[in-house]
């Protein structure tokens, strides 16, 4: 299994996590390449999910941030 690329986006990961499912689905592999197939979507699915959880991150610092600034405004 190769180690995805340094600047891949998540939405190129989504689109080849797609990609995976529908061959998978699909049927009619080989035993051996559905296996590298699954793990090359785990290896997907885990970096999304961590580029979701760095997100989910930023975006509840800024409310942080927008929050402890509107207290001290008195919004």
């Amino acid at each position: 299994m190769e180690p995805l690329p340094e600047n891949l986006t998540y939405k190129e990961a989504i689109e080849q996590l797609e990609s995976i499912v529908e061959q998978l689905e699909k049927g009619g592999i080989e035993l051996e390449e559905a296996l590298v197939l699954y793990q090359s979507g785990t290896q997907l699915l885990s970096f999304c999910n961590q580029i979701l959880d760095q997100t989910q991150q930023k975006l509840e610092k800024i409310g942080l941030q927008s929050s402890a600034e509107e207290q001290l405004l008195g919004f």
